[in-house]
């Protein structure tokens, strides 16, 4: 039908609603106009009330809606907000009186297009803290990743807000959000299977003498394994368990779900929020608890894990021990606040908080919690379940739950009242026994995975860190930005006894890939293995060996750099074609003197 043959309303509609819209990433764009499309042929009046109230929603994400297409057009955008910043006495030294109204500037600057600036949640600052803030917001690259990162989550939202994401669609995320992190889990694979790093070692001499490994080895032995993760969270949950109960405490089970006007599946009333909106709600709720809580000197202890609902809005399953004279009161307490807000909408007394008492037919408390930590995590042991919300398998839905959380920036997990991770990991290290007794005992049980026994000899659950005998130390090092990293590099009992538990690894870079530059840059313009010309054809060598040498020449003093800048090895290829590196940095020598373990600090 010709657009003259429709009514002048319905025209009018049709370029308003198209003007609407047209600021969008076209896949988002055909989404809203074929979702509005169906709406206006069932009710005209509602569906321009769905699509105004859906587009005055998207107005929340500042950064340009035509910037968050892709990463490449958010970093572009990102490049061209960074050149318009104020730049006065950039890279020269400035004063504290000139420091501060620069940081404020840059700040309010980056809070224009949605980015969090470094420093914002802290309510004071030493001097040397505000000036890493103003090297992060001096830096692009610090506004390329904060562009990045907001415009994949703003992708997200509008898959939420155009009903891409909920009941009768994708669960728990959108398909785009699951193959892009897919894809990121896939280069980072292949970047740690590529790249390789080095232990510094006294008594190496050369590169062949080095203790070599690829970041892949590094990260298969350490919690960034998701299995070595799984196992290390039973562990702590378990001997949290153990310690509870030899404390004489109880455990309760509890779900706390946020009031329906954070839930896209809600309908009309929802608010508006994304997943970390929704997030923050909860913990405030939950600080409110631990305030009062804290007043009444009642201590809880336990495990909170977060996950999705299909709608992608965080819910909470918390495993708590207390003392069975405070039970009724935590949980009076806890139910107080999930239901602050909203408590008279229709299901809020059924869901938004559910408690269970632990039955011992059941199994143990860990029993409770350990589905939710597997789920999360990589579904090992739960792989044949199905979900309860969405009856997909849980293998699939864990890989969801993972992408969901790297998404938005959700922490999954936090253990309540157990005494640091931390220190347990750093102990593991030490392979000798120590000559202090009491530190060798709490080493001795971290080595054992007796965390249990590790609870109770750093000072018990809810201990004041203050109070604990083993503490880790950290080496604070500015980076070539002007930034400050700090880094764990060894634990400390009392305020002499300390231990270096950490080597240093130096990064030799992407081995594999210069390697394989230089053969291929050999094989096609290869020189001949000796001065004269096989062939004894001299026509065109001395071109193709000038050409080749030049392209080598260049690869090499690239590689070289490179290196030098990365890491403590200057690397590079020889004529021979050898791949040769030369430390050039100490790290550890002028760090600390040999540590003592002769005696105990009081």
């Amino acid at each position: 039908m010709p657009l003259s043959a429709y009514p002048v309303s319905a025209l009018s509609d049709w370029r308003w609603s198209n003007e609407l819209v047209d600021c969008l990433p076209a896949r988002y764009e055909r989404t809203l106009i074929s979702t509005y499309t169906s709406k206006y042929q069932k009710d005209d009046v509602a569906a321009n009330v769905w699509l105004r109230l859906i587009m005055g929603k998207l107005k929340r994400i500042k950064m340009p809606l035509t910037a968050i297409s892709t990463d490449t057009t958010a970093t572009s955008w990102a490049s061209e907000c960074f050149r318009w910043r104020y730049t006065s006495s950039r890279g020269s030294h400035i004063t504290i009186d000139e420091l501060i109204p620069r940081y404020k500037h840059l700040a309010a600057y980056a809070k224009r297009f949605g980015f969090v600036p470094p420093g914002a949640d802290r309510k004071k600052m030493t001097p040397a803290q505000i000036s890493q803030c103003v090297a992060h917001l001096d830096n692009e690259k610090w506004w390329q990743r904060q562009a990045k990162k907001t415009a994949a989550r703003a992708r997200e939202y509008m898959a939420i807000a155009l009903g891409m994401v909920g009941r009768g669609a994708e669960s728990y995320i959108s398909k785009e959000c699951l193959s892009e992190w897919v894809k990121q889990q896939k280069d980072a694979a292949e970047f740690l299977e590529n790249n390789f790093i080095a232990a510094e070692s006294e008594t190496a001499n050369g590169f062949d003498d080095l203790d070599i490994i690829s970041l892949s080895e590094a990260a298969a032995g350490s919690t960034a394994n998701p299995e070595i993760r799984r196992l290390e969270m039973m562990a702590r949950i378990r001997g949290m368990k153990e310690a509870a109960e030899a404390a004489g405490h109880t455990a309760i089970f509890v779900t706390i779900t946020a009031p329906g006007a954070y839930h896209y599946n809600s309908g009309k009333k929802w608010n508006g929020s994304d997943p970390r909106d929704t997030q923050r709600y909860l913990s405030k709720q939950w600080a409110k608890v631990r305030a009062e809580l804290s007043e009444s000197d009642i201590k809880i202890s336990g495990l909170r894990v977060v996950e999705p609902h299909n709608d992608e809005t965080p819910h909470w399953h918390m495993l708590l021990f207390v003392l069975p004279d405070f039970k009724e009161s935590v949980i009076r307490l806890l139910k107080h606040y999930a239901l602050q807000h909203d408590r008279d909408e229709k299901g809020a007394e059924q869901h938004r908080f559910t408690v269970e008492e632990i039955d011992p037919a059941k199994g143990c408390a860990v029993a409770y919690i350990a589905k939710y930590i597997s789920k999360s995590i990589n579904a090992s042991h739960v792989e044949t379940e199905l979900d309860n919300e969405t009856g997909e398998p849980i293998a699939d839905v864990s890989q969801k739950c993972r992408a969901w959380a790297s998404r938005w920036g959700i922490r999954q997990f936090q253990f309540i009242g157990s005494p640091p991770v931390t220190v347990w990991r750093e102990l593991r290290r030490i392979r000798e026994p120590l000559t202090c007794e009491k530190t060798e005992a709490i080493r001795e049980a971290a080595d054992k995975g007796q965390f249990c026994k590790f609870v109770q000899l750093m000072g018990g659950l809810n201990a004041p860190r203050s109070s604990y005998p083993v503490n880790t130390i950290k080496h604070v090092k500015e980076t070539a930005s002007g930034t400050v990293r700090e880094k764990i590099v060894g634990i400390i009992a009392g305020a002499h006894n300390y231990m270096i538990t950490r080597r240093n690894w130096i990064s030799l870079g992407n081995l594999k890939g210069s390697l394989s530059r230089f053969c291929s840059l050999q094989g096609a313009n290869r020189a001949a293995r000796t001065r004269e010309n096989n062939c004894k054809s001299e026509l065109n060598q001395p071109e193709r060996n000038e050409h080749f040498w030049n392209r080598f020449e260049r690869a090499a003093n690239e590689l070289a750099e490179f290196t030098s800048k990365k890491s403590g090895f200057v690397a590079y290829i020889n004529a021979a074609g050898e791949y040769i590196t030369e430390k050039i940095t100490d790290y550890f020598n002028s760090y600390a003197p040999e540590p003592s373990w002769d005696s105990c600090a009081a």
